[in-house]
């Protein structure tokens, strides 16, 4: 049997966040977990006595004020907010227990999903995801096991990780959301792409997932300004379905990291079996802009240098050597690029100013320059 919650679902006034309540309920026992959609809490204890003591605050439905940092927060019973708190949670994977791509460069024959979640599809924070299993799917035994041993969902939270079965693999799962007609939409971890499934085929992990993840996130190295249909012609080259190209799998080149995605070259095979990155052939179609990288060139020179030496007495003589040296060449900017740069540095502050003192003090702040 589930050991039960210790929950209290509050509302509140005023500016909060995650620190504010644990910082305000922390001295009444141990917190396990705290959940917050806009101005709603769920406030989990470690302990029943922690949740009775919360509990007391509120004694006869009254309110309890807090004053931190100057501001005043106004907390308040509200169970009802119990029965949509889960719905409206965002979902966030968990990129942190993803792995990175195992070798700098490496083949890759399993299908490319395109990242559903954090904008990533419209923004400029693009990115994508692809598994190492290969369509094959380690631990059935264990996964089977662990489906086997309850006969029932149970409550499906977001960010709950779940057993699938699903044609008859066993595979794991964290849930985005629960919809309608039986139903709940989940994020599969170790191939990289959401589907709905049907309740009846969702069981809790009841061990802790621990584990890394099988799937990937990448993101291309050298492209800006995605526009079009760009991530349609993405996923045509990449997963080979552009009948004039070649039908080699993608060649993945490990560039760097940007956050928690691998930063990667992606190489593809024409028509005339050359390698030809994606990047490239996507700006060609005007679908995005590369970022132009530094360009090196080679001063060569012709320099007298001491033409003898000695090894142990012996005397050796050289020819005159030629001197190379590699020289960075800057970028100048067009004005256009210079343009474009203003555009995004202003929308970048604007984000920030909101992020920080919200959307009227932002305003406020613009309409006075």
């Amino acid at each position: 049997m589930a050991s039960p919650k210790h929950q209290i679902y509050l509302s509140f006034t005023g500016r909060c966040t995650y620190w504010n309540l644990l910082e305000v309920f922390e001295s009444y026992g141990f917190i396990k977990d705290i959940t917050m959609v806009k101005k709603n809490a769920c406030i989990e204890m470690m302990t029943k006595e922690g949740l009775q003591n919360i509990s007391q605050l509120f004694k006869g439905n009254k309110d309890y004020k807090v004053q931190l940092n100057g501001h005043v927060i106004q907390f308040s019973l509200n169970n009802e907010c119990s029965l949509n708190l889960d719905a409206k949670l965002i979902f966030t994977p968990t990129y942190q227990r993803h792995k990175d791509l195992p070798r700098e460069t490496m083949k890759v024959t399993s299908k490319i999903y395109v990242n559903k979640f954090d904008n990533a599809v419209t923004a400029n924070n693009f990115s994508f995801w692809f598994s190492l299993l290969e369509d094959k799917i380690a631990d059935q035994k264990y996964f089977q096991k662990q489906f086997e041993l309850t006969h029932h969902c149970g409550a499906l939270s977001s960010n709950k990780f779940v057993v699938i079965k699903r044609e008859g693999e066993f595979v794991r799962a964290q849930v985005v959301r629960r919809i309608k007609d039986q139903k709940a939409e989940v994020f599969f971890i170790d191939k990289g792409f959401p589907t709905c499934v049907k309740t009846e085929f969702i069981r809790p992990l009841s061990v802790p997932c621990h584990s890394t993840f099988e799937a990937v996130l990448c993101t291309l190295d050298n492209i800006t300004n995605k526009r079009g249909p760009f991530v349609d012609e993405f996923l045509r080259l990449v997963n080979l379905e552009d009948s004039v190209m070649g039908q080699s799998h993608p060649t993945f080149t490990l560039m760097g990291f940007d956050g928690y995605a691998c930063k990667v070259k992606i190489e593809v095979e024409d028509s005339a079996g050359k390698m030809i990155s994606v990047d490239k052939l996507l700006a060609d179609k005007g679908l995005c802009d590369l970022i132009k990288p530094v360009e090196l060139y080679v001063e060569e020179a012709d320099e007298d240098v001491e033409n003898t030496f000695s090894i142990n007495g012996v005397v050796k003589q050289f020819s005159k050597c030629s001197i190379k040296s590699v020289v960075q060449k800057k970028h100048i900017y067009s004005p256009q690029e210079l343009k474009h740069i203003a555009v995004v540095e202003n929308a970048l502050i604007k984000t920030i100013q909101q992020k920080v003192f919200g959307t009227h003090h932002s305003k406020k702040i613009n309409s006075s320059k």
